[in-house]
């Protein structure tokens, strides 16, 4: 092992785009920090294509980039098919969020994002009286309200289907 903690990388090997193989996945350590932190931190529920660029971000399918484009990367991106230092680079990878999200957290800031594990879909098959209905729903809310978590709890559809997103 090197010094640095990681597997020596084999030498047959072509090496990654940009020279050096970029992984960003955090220690268990670290996840629990930033679990812990983000509690207060604006989020946003990933979409399946930005789960999909996250992931290859995450594991270096997307190396060199280090996390989402920034402005300079993406302008550079779209222009020239390259990065803002020259590497070659024929897609913008960025995090599109809506307008009214982006000048609410504003450049730089940090972001909690979340994905379909955040979301939880409960099935009450038996659900035909409203006062049931009602009952349930308030006994949820008030089982909740201890989760420090930022929680939102919707009505029991004509369908019996309750969604709780967390």
């Amino acid at each position: 092992m090197k010094s640095s903690g990681k597997p020596a990388r084999p030498t047959h090997l072509v090496p990654p785009h940009g020279g050096e193989l970029t992984e960003l996945l955090a220690t268990p350590e670290k996840c629990a920090e930033l679990q812990a932190g983000s509690r207060d931190w604006q989020s946003w529920d990933l979409t399946p294509r930005q789960l999909c660029d996250l992931e290859l971000l995450l594991i270096g399918g997307f190396s060199p980039l280090r996390g989402f484009m920034g402005r300079a990367d993406y302008e550079s991106v779209c222009a020239r098919m390259r990065l803002a230092d020259g590497t070659l680079w024929p897609i913008p990878v960025m995090l599109d969020v809506p307008e009214e999200l982006a000048h609410k957290v504003g450049a730089g800031a940090t972001l909690a994002l979340r994905d379909l594990a955040g979301l939880i879909v409960i099935d009450f098959i038996d659900m035909d009286d409203t006062k049931s209905v009602r009952s349930v729903e308030r006994r949820f809310k008030e089982a909740m309200k201890g989760d420090r978590a930022r929680i939102q709890i919707g009505r029991i559809s004509p369908f019996g289907l309750l969604e709780l997103s967390r």
